[in-house]
């Protein structure tokens, strides 16, 4: 991601998707390699059946860890398991959301504040491995070089040379890694993780959001989230008035 640039979703595809960036050692590698161990005996044993050498017993025909009979058995239960633990991880992979509202979410106008909502509809639990953000300001040209996915402190200081204060102009939360992503029934019941005044969204052109997290299988999962392209129309056209005055 180091030579990331923001794009409108539509040409992006992983705007708002979640892929997958790492597979959990114990429960998804230890199996395949196990798997790939087995197949390599079961190959070798049939390869020591049908060999032509006039004296099968002599070495190397002769190494033998299992027969061919009681490998393809266990060949077939480890597949058997692995298959059903890549249904069980589809079944209990964590779902992901963002939303965009107001206070009370009554999306109004003249509302000054617009918050930013992460949430887990389920069905899985998840824990946060990093949150990491992008971010690039309306006045700043577009071969101007900026950070790449910076943590919240730079973020803040970013914010701050612009005269945007913590607490008064915007507000994100941080969370360290570990902290819980519970599953929840509506955004309002997610995570809080921003909020900004009209006048701090009249000075940003790009907010971007990297949410990384790993489900209860230990699978890690990374999604981009455009903000700024996640606005109602209703907080664009707020930005609009306030930038017209």
């Amino acid at each position: 991601m180091g030579g990331y640039m923001p794009s409108i979703p539509k040409e992006d595809p992983d705007f708002g998707t979640t892929r997958v960036i790492r597979r959990s050692r114990l429960f998804f590698g230890a199996p395949i390699v196990v798997i790939v161990m087995i197949s390599i005996n079961l190959l070798w044993e049939v390869i020591r059946a049908n060999t032509d050498s006039p004296s099968p017993s002599d070495w190397p025909y002769r190494f033998s860890i299992l027969n061919a009979s009681t490998t393809a058995t266990i060949l077939t239960i480890f597949v058997g398991l692995f298959m059903g633990r890549l249904q069980w991880a589809r079944s209990l992979r964590p779902v992901t959301g963002s939303a965009v509202d107001d206070e009370g979410s009554s999306f109004d106008p003249r509302s000054e504040i617009w918050r930013f909502w992460l949430y887990n509809a389920g069905p899985g639990i998840a824990v946060i491995d990093d949150l990491s953000f992008y971010v690039r300001f309306a006045d700043q040209p577009i071969g101007e070089n900026v950070q790449h996915w910076v943590p919240l402190p730079v973020v803040n200081d970013q914010f701050g040379s612009r005269g945007l204060r913590d607490g008064v102009d915007y507000f994100i939360r941080w969370y360290s890694k570990g902290a819980p992503f519970p599953v929840v029934k509506s955004p309002a019941e997610g995570i809080k993780a921003a909020w900004f005044t009209v006048d701090a969204l009249l000075q940003i052109k790009t907010f971007d959001v990297r949410l990384r997290y790993t489900d209860s299988l230990g699978d890690s999962y990374e999604k981009l989230i455009p903000v700024m392209h996640r606005l109602p129309s209703v907080a664009l056209t707020a930005i609009a008035r306030k930038k017209g005055n």
